[in-house]
Parts: C-alpha cells; structure tokens; sequence
C-alpha cells in the first residue's frame, strides 16, 4: 500500500484513508476508509465522526464511510514511558513487586521489549515475558507467571481482542489473584485492577484533523507524527479490595477515576 494513496493513522483502533480526493472538488463525495475492531466501542467512532462534523465534514453530506473489519496496532504511549508508567504505578500498590510477567504474543514483543528491558532495570524489577497469543491461553500464561515468581502482570494484548476475550484475560488474572495492570480504559471498567492508557476519542479527535488536512490537499508525507498527549488511570477500587491491595491515598489522588 503505497504512503501517497494512504495514510494510516492509529488510535485504539486503526485508521486508513484514501488519498484519491482533490481539494479543488469540494462538492464530490469523499469516501474514508475507517479499519476498525469488530467489537469497537460506538462512542469512539462517534468522537471521530463529531471532529470531522466540526470541521465541515458531516456524514452523507459530503463523504462516506467505508468500514472495513480488520487488526492494526494500537496507538500507545512511546515504549520506555509505557513500561516506566506501568511498573511504576503496579510497585506503589504493591510495595513488594520484584518480579513482573509482561503478558503479550511473540509477534509484537520485540516494539517493546527495549523499552521494558530500560524500565525494569531503572526501577530495579525482574520480569518474564510470557507469551499470549491468543486470550484463551491466558490460564497457562498465568499459572507459569506465577510458578516463576511474578507478583504482578502487564498485559499487553491487541486491542482487537473482542470483548469478551478480554474478560478472560481480566477473569484469569482475578481467578488466579494477580494485580495486573491493562492498557485500556475499559479494561478497567471490566474489572482490571488498573488501567493507564491514552484518551481514545482524544485520538480520534487528532485522526480527524489529520483527515481534513489530507483531504484539503496537503502531503501525508510532511504532516508531523504526533503521539498520544491526554492519559488516564483508572483504578478499580472493588478489584483492589478483592485482591486484598488497599491503594494509598496519594495515588487514588492521582487516578482519573475511580470505580468503587
């Protein structure tokens, strides 16, 4: 796929937009490639489609979704703050932590495997990776984390997980009684102990700018690469009280939000 014909942009959910469009014909119909999970929350698709309205594109007026279900990867934080962030906020709920599991398929862990060498050394934490590579082998994954003495887990599955597959993930971490820390929001909300990730309808609101500059003409090539710039924690009280962890005062403080 060539750069000049696409761009993909990357939020929780990854965004292909054709190029074939000329500035010159505002009145022709623009059709926009959205890749998207199968199960992608609504409201998401939403904040893209309300940024886009807001900057004279609105839905059958003069463009046209054209939905495709498929994988991508996911926007995320750079790879050595994400590690840092992760294990940090794990080491404050459990002041013990020496030893992680990083929870991931083989495919993807070398994006990040540099970035979680530096983290574990600068905070001074062991970790296992542990290959996922699909949710339903999350039992074993986490009965060999914890033979290997992990007192905690970073999960960093594809966010193309369905729903439902990424309840086993937080059901297994709370059958087998191990804090886990998730990089998105909903996870959270599930029932992971806690979550830290980037803001996606913020994502999709800076995908649409990208959208509307393309489509008025300018090089995908020359547009900078922006990273995520709004994160939220989210931290659940109830799973925490579950897991017998009482969260200190300072870092609920810190939290987003807070699911009691």
């Amino acid at each position: 796929m060539q750069r000049r014909k696409f761009i993909k942009l990357v939020g929780c959910g990854a965004v292909t937009w054709p190029l074939a469009v000329h500035a010159q014909q505002p009145t022709k119909i623009k059709r926009i490639g959205l890749l998207r999970a199968a199960q992608q929350p609504e409201h998401e698709l939403a904040a893209f489609l309300r940024a886009l309205a807001e900057r004279g594109y609105v839905q059958g007026r003069n463009f046209v979704l054209v939905p495709q279900v498929g994988d991508g990867s996911p926007g995320r934080l750079p790879e050595l703050a994400a590690a840092l962030v992760n294990q940090r906020v794990l080491k404050e709920m459990v002041p013990a932590l020496g030893r992680i599991a990083v929870l991931a398929s083989r495919p993807i862990w070398p994006l990040f495997a540099p970035g979680q060498d530096q983290a574990a050394k600068a905070l001074s934490i062991e970790y296992s990776f542990i290959d996922m590579p699909q949710p339903e082998a999350v039992g074993a994954a986490m009965r060999q984390a914890l033979a290997e003495g992990a007192q905690g887990a970073v999960v960093r599955g594809s966010p193309y997980f369905s729903s439902v597959q990424r309840r086993l993930i937080i059901d297994s971490a709370a059958e087998h009684r191990l804090p886990a820390i998730y990089e998105r929001r909903d996870d959270a909300e599930r029932g992971g102990l806690v979550s830290y990730a980037p803001n996606v309808e913020d994502q999709y609101r800076a995908t649409a700018e990208y959208v509307v500059r393309i489509l008025a003409g300018e090089n995908p090539g020359e547009l900078p690469i922006q990273q995520p710039t709004k994160f939220e924690m989210v931290i659940n009280l109830k799973t925490a009280k579950a897991l017998g962890i009482e969260i200190a005062p300072i870092l609920l403080a810190r939290a987003d939000e807070v699911i009691e």
